[in-house]
């Protein structure tokens, strides 16, 4: 397990690095308000995928397993194709209505943003399935250097075009479709015997197969869709009752917590493939998601209260026009820690195929996300977003956890977190509204560290364990039931 997780970690790992050498570079030449603009340009692009894919991509993912490896490809095959085949009609809607669109991610009426994102539309979808790929197959390097690649060139594009073009959004905007492309040529290239042209004979078990796929991927639809709102929630309100300069601050401040971003990304790329199979093998196999669950919180909420202590160093690399994120970063730290830790314990829902509970955990924490910006973003702006955001994100975690439980009975050790939480809880509410000494926020961490030292020693203990069966010559990657 912790072998696997590395593969898929590591390039997240380096393209987190190259981000942190390159951020500085970028927020020298691009002004908060293009980041802004970008940053809207981004959450448009994820709405549209919502509706586009259909959940397909989901339902890909569970079915994968359970085709026989002959037939996977035929699987993936006609799941492409119905998503892209939706595209196509989908995208006639949005030149339909570009002016509206142009208007909400930019403020003006341009046609050009509108053709560069259907653009985008179409190479995102195409990515989604040629790197799921590479996930249900579980090749961690291939989908590592896909991630370090795609980071190279996004800071590569995004600096040129703005040092000798234009210092605007279309720099961050160009880089995304570029790196669109080349992880599609990466993946294809890599899996390409998997991607050979299958024709699909539509019998039966294969009508029966497009009936579960599309019973168990278009519940999801409206799912994901509030999804969206609730995750895009922060910067609709912003761009509702502020301005373009307290978009681009927020999304500065996301880039301060690149590091857990980028361990929830690792994570989710590993853990959904790897929680499947271990279900399809066991059902009862609760023992492994439980200390699934130990390890993640430990780490997270470790590195989040260490993020959270240092905030105001790493925000000097930043231009100075950006200094005003380091207030606005101590509650985004919930948004990858709560999402993580519901993603250990929130996937009894998707084993009993209850993706309806899925949608009620995110329509209650969405109302909260809903009724917290809407009261704190007129008032304290981009802080206020933050805050209402990441209590609404840790409500997400409690539903989805109440529900998941009832249905897979795993026994998770949320109770040895509860105090931890509240500490950095504490250390988030005082960074962002008070002026606080370091110091304080030492204690903070140390108060972390002390209350879940018995986790850090059994993590050790497992990690020693790895190390010895790879010392002595053991194929088999650590089983975390021990």
């Amino acid at each position: 397990m912790i072998k696997l997780f590395i593969k898929f970690s590591y390039g997240n790992w380096l393209a987190a690095l190259i981000s942190f050498f390159t951020t500085p570079i970028i927020t020298l030449l691009i002004l908060p308000d293009e980041f802004g603009k970008a940053s809207l340009f981004t959450l448009a692009l994820n709405f549209i995928l919502q509706i586009v894919l259909l959940g397909v991509d989901q339902g890909c993912m569970r079915f994968f397993y359970s085709e026989k490896e002959e037939d996977r490809n035929k699987l993936v095959w006609l799941c492409t194709l119905i998503a892209v085949g939706w595209t196509v009609f989908f995208s006639f809607f949005l030149l339909l209505f570009w002016k509206k669109l142009s208007v909400f991610i930019t403020g003006t009426e341009n046609v050009k943003i509108v053709l560069l994102l259907v653009v985008c539309v179409y190479l995102s979808v195409i990515e989604r399935f040629v790197t799921t790929v590479v996930r249900m197959q579980q090749n961690g390097n291939v989908f590592s250097v896909i991630r370090i690649v795609n980071s190279c060139i996004t800071a590569f594009v995004v600096i040129v075009y703005a040092k000798y073009v234009s210092p605007d959004f279309y720099a961050i905007v160009y880089s995304s479709c570029i790196a669109l492309l080349v992880s599609i040529l990466i993946s294809i290239l890599y899996e390409r015997k998997f991607w050979r042209f299958a024709m699909y004979d539509f019998d039966e078990k294969s009508r029966n197969l497009l009936r579960d796929i599309f019973k168990y991927s278009l519940p999801l639809v409206p799912i994901f869709i509030i999804a969206w709102l609730f995750e895009g929630m922060d910067k609709i309100a912003l761009s509702t009752f502020s301005n373009f300069k307290e978009i681009g601050l927020y999304t500065a401040a996301s880039k301060i917590i690149a590091v857990l971003t980028i361990v929830q990304t690792g994570f989710s790329n590993f853990w959904v493939p790897v929680a499947l199979e271990t279900y399809e093998k066991d059902n009862y196999n609760y023992v492994f998601f439980e200390n699934a669950f130990k390890i993640i919180a430990t780490v997270m909420l470790s590195m989040a209260a260490g993020l959270i202590l240092f905030r105001n160093v790493i925000v000097l690399l930043f231009a100075s026009s950006y200094r005003e994120a380091a207030c606005i970063m101590p509650f985004l730290v919930f948004i990858p820690v709560m999402y993580i830790l519901s993603e250990t314990t929130g996937y009894g829902i998707g084993f009993k195929k209850k993706t309806y509970l899925g949608g009620i955990a995110l329509v209650i924490a969405s109302v909260v996300n809903l009724a917290g910006n809407y009261f704190l973003t007129p008032a304290y702006g981009a802080r206020g977003a933050a805050f209402a955001t990441g209590i609404a994100f840790t409500v997400y975690f409690i539903v989805r956890t109440f529900f998941s439980v009832r249905l897979f009975p795993a026994h998770y050790p949320v109770k040895n977190v509860v105090f931890p939480f509240i500490v950095l809880f504490v250390m988030a509410f005082v960074n962002t509204f008070l002026d606080v000494a370091w110091w304080l926020n030492c204690i903070g961490v140390v108060i972390i560290f002390f209350s879940m030292k018995s986790n850090f020693f059994e993590i050790a203990g497992w990690l020693k364990t790895e190390l010895k069966k790879k010392n002595n010559g053991s194929g088999e990657s650590y089983n975390t039931e021990q």
